[in-house]
C-alpha cells in the first residue's frame, strides 16, 4: 500500500472583472487556481492522486474572495481551491486537506516555528499509517509568498532526513504570452542538495554513498566515473584502514583526481549533460581539494602526514589502526631505524608465510617474532622476559618499603624466589631499569639526609631521578616539617600505581632484548628510539582496546577533575608520537 502526500503553499485566487483567471495547461486542461495544476499533474499525468494535502494557509486565503461569486455562491480562497480539485484527490476533500496557519506578517522566528509545526504535522500523519506503507512526499513549489519556496525546501529536507521518499518536486511554468502552460518536474534541481550533502559527507565522514546515488544511472564522463570509483575505494579503505589497502586506494585517488583536474578545459563550457555533470562535480571539488590537500599531494606511504590528516579530521580510530600498522613498515622498510640480522631472514620469511592473518613481515617482526635460537646459543621460549618485567616491578616496590625500614639490600634483585628465569635474564632487566636503581640510591641518600628536601630546586639538583617522578608526590609537600618530607616521598612512591613506575612496555623489553643479542640492529640513538617504540606499543594496545586503565600512560589517563576527553588525550598522544618520530629521523 502506498500513500501520496502533497505539500504546498496555497495561493490566493486571482480575480479579473469578477471572474477567476483561467490558464490552460498541457495534458491537464483549464485551471483557475495556482496550485491546481500540481494536483492535477499528479492525478492525471502520474496517476498518483494525493491522499493528503498539507498546505500553508495565510489569513488572506482563509478569507472570502472579494468581488467574486460562482454559481451564485461566495467562497473563501481555500474553499474555491477545494471545489476545483475535489475530483482529483483520493478521498473526501475535507479529509484530504490539512491546513497549517501562517501569518503573512510573521517574523523569522515565527516563520521557523511554523515550518517546524508543518514538519511535525506531516510526521504525525505518517505515524498513523500502517508500518509497511510506502509514503511519497510530493511538493508544489509554485504558490505562496517570496520566501515560500525556502520554507518548502526546509520541510522537505526535514522529512527526507527521517527516511521518507521524496516524490515529485513540481513547479507551474506560467508565462502570460504563452497559450498553453506546463508543469515542470524540478527534481534535478532539488537533487543538487543531495549532491552537495554528499560532498560534505565525503569531506567529513569519508563516505561517498550520497555522491554515488546522485550520479547513478547517468551517462557521466569517464574521468568523473573514475574519480567516483577512486573516491569509493578510498572511502572503503579508510573504514578498514589496512595499510596496503589504504595506500593502494590513496594512490588511485591521487591519480583519478589528477586526471579529473586535467580535463577542465575539455568540459569548460556546458554543451551537453556530460559537461554539466563534470562542472557540477568541479564546483564541489574545490572544497574536497581543500580538505584533502594533504592526501592528494603527499606520497602514498607518507604515514606521518596521512595519520596527521586522520587526526585533524577526527578519524581517531583510523589513525589508531594506521599508526599500529604503518610504524613497523616505517621503522624497518622505509626509514630503516631497525634492521634484522640477515641470518634470521629465512626464519622470519617462514614465520610470515605461516601467519593465518596474512600480516606484513615488518609488523610480525616488531610484534610477534621470536627466533628459535639466539646468536649466543640461548633460547627464551614463551618470552620469559615478560614475567621478569612484572617481577621486577614487585621487587622495586618491595625495595622502596625496605629503604623506609632501613633493611634494604640490592640482593633483593638477585633472588630467584618468584621466577625460574630471573637469574638468567637479570642483566637484561638491570640494564633496562637502570633509572630505577638510580632512584633507589637517591632514596637511600634522602633517608639519611631529609634536609635536602628544603626546596624544589635542591631536590631537582640532588635527586634528578627522584625528581622525574615528582608528579607522584603530594603538591603540598613543602608545607610539612622537613623531617616528615622524606617519609611522605617514600610513601607516595610506594603507593603509586604500577603504571606510574613503568617507562617501558613488555614488548619494548623484547625489542631491547633482541637488539642486545644482535638479532636486531638499531640505527638511531637509543634514547630517541625508546619513546618511539614504547609509545607505539601503547597506541597498539589502545587500538586493540585490551589495555587496562592502570596500564595507560598519564597522558591517556588524564586528570580526574579535567574536562578534557579521552579522545582528545589520545589524539594529542598520537600527534606527539608523530612529531617524536619525525624529529628522530629528521624529516
Amino acid at each position: 500500500m502506498s500513500k501520496n502526500i502533497l505539500l504546498l503553499f496555497l495561493s490566493d485566487v486571482k480575480i479579473s472583472n469578477g471572474v477567476a483567471s483561467i490558464a490552460h495547461y498541457k495534458d491537464i486542461g483549464e485551471t483557475k487556481t495556482t496550485n491546481e495544476s500540481a494536483v492535477r499533474y499528479l492525478s492525471k499525468i502520474k496517476g498518483m492522486p494525493p491522499n493528503k494535502i498539507f498546505y500553508f494557509a495565510s489569513k488572506k486565503v482563509q478569507s472570502t474572495i472579494k468581488n467574486f461569486q460562482e454559481g451564485g455562491k461566495t467562497f473563501t480562497h481555500v474553499e474555491y481551491f477545494e471545489n476545483r480539485i475535489a475530483s482529483d484527490v483520493d478521498g473526501n476533500i475535507k479529509n484530504v486537506m490539512q491546513p497549517c496557519d501562517f501569518d503573512e506578517n510573521a517574523d523569522i522566528f515565527q516563520t521557523m516555528e511554523v515550518v517546524i509545526k508543518m514538519a511535525s504535522m506531516i510526521q504525525e500523519y505518517i505515524g498513523t499509517l500502517p508500518k509497511n506503507t510506502e509514503v511519497n512526499l510530493h511538493v508544489d513549489m509554485t504558490g505562496g509568498m517570496r520566501h515560500a519556496s525556502l520554507m518548502m525546501l526546509v520541510i522537505t529536507r526535514l522529512i527526507q532526513y527521517s527516511g521518507i521518499k521524496i516524490g515529485y518536486i513540481l513547479y507551474s511554468n506560467f508565462a502570460r504570452d504563452r497559450e498553453e502552460q506546463f508543469v515542470e518536474e524540478s527534481n534535478e534541481i532539488y537533487n543538487l542538495f543531495d549532491l552537495i550533502a554528499g560532498a560534505e559527507e565525503f569531506v567529513r565522514f569519508g563516505s561517498v554513498d550520497a555522491i554515488k546515488s546522485y550520479f547513478a544511472n547517468r551517462d557521466i564522463p569517464n574521468v568523473l566515473q573514475n574519480l567516483l570509483d577512486a573516491m569509493n575505494k578510498f572511502a572503503e579503505a579508510i573504514k578498514i584502514s589496512r595499510r596496503m589497502e589504504f595506500q593502494k586506494a590513496l594512490e588511485g585517488l591521487q591519480s583519478a583526481y589528477k586526471k579529473f583536474s586535467a580535463d577542465e578545459k575539455i568540459f569548460s563550457k556546458c554543451k551537453d549533460i556530460q559537461s554539466l555533470d563534470y562542472n557540477l562535480m568541479q564546483q564541489l571539488e574545490v572544497r574536497i581539494a581543500k580538505e584533502y590537500s594533504t592526501l592528494l599531494t603527499c606520497k602514498a606511504d607518507d604515514y606521518i602526514s596521512i595519520i596527521g590528516w586522520c587526526l585533524e579530521h577526527g578519524y581517531i580510530q583510523q589513525a589508531l589502526v594506521l599508526y599500529t600498522e604503518s610504524f613497523p613498515y616505517m621503522m624497518i622498510a622505509k626509514h630503516k631505524i631497525l634492521s634484522l640480522n640477515p641470518n634470521y631472514d629465512k626464519e622470519l620469511a617462514d614465520y610470515t608465510a605461516k601467519d593465518g592473518m596474512k600480516r606484513e613481515k615488518e609488523f610480525l617482526l616488531i610484534n610477534d617474532f621470536d627466533p628459535k635460537k639466539y646468536p649466543d646459543g640461548s633460547n627464551y621460549n614463551n618470552k620469559p622476559i615478560f614475567d621478569a618485567y612484572d617481577d621486577f616491578i614487585r621487587r622495586l616496590q618491595s625495595a622502596i618499603q625496605s629503604i623506609r625500614l632501613n633493611n634494604f639490600k640490592m640482593t633483593t634483585f638477585e633472588k630467584n624466589n618468584s621466577s625460574t628465569h630471573w637469574v638468567g635474564i637479570f642483566n637484561i632487566i638491570q640494564s633496562d631499569y637502570k633509572i630505577y636503581f638510580q632512584l633507589l640510591e637517591e632514596l637511600q641518600t634522602l633517608k639519611s639526609n631529609p634536609d635536602l628536601t628544603k626546596d624544589i630546586k635542591t631536590v631537582a639538583e640532588k635527586f634528578p631521578t627522584l625528581y622525574s617522578f615528582w608528579d607522584l608526590i603530594p603538591k603540598n609537600i613543602f608545607k610539612v616539617h622537613v623531617n616528615q618530607r622524606a617519609d611522605k616521598i617514600f610513601e607516595a612512591l610506594c603507593n603509586a600505581e604500577t603504571s606510574d613506575l613503568r617507562i617501558k612496555t613488555n614488548n619494548t623489553l623484547i625489542i631491547h632484548h633482541m637488539i642486545r643479542h644482535g638479532i636486531l640492529t638499531l640505527n638511531i640513538d637509543e634514547e630517541k628510539f625508546l619513546p618511539i617504540i614504547d609509545r607505539y606499543f601503547i597506541v597498539k594496545s589502545e587500538r586493540n582496546d585490551s589495555v587496562h586503565a592502570t596500564r595507560r600512560p598519564k597522558e591517556l589517563i588524564g586528570d580526574a577533575n579535567s574536562e578534557i576527553s579521552y579522545a582528545t588525550l589520545l589524539k594529542k598522544y598520537m600527534k606527539d608520537g608523530l612529531n617524536e618520530y619525525a624529529e628522530a629521523i629528521k624529516i
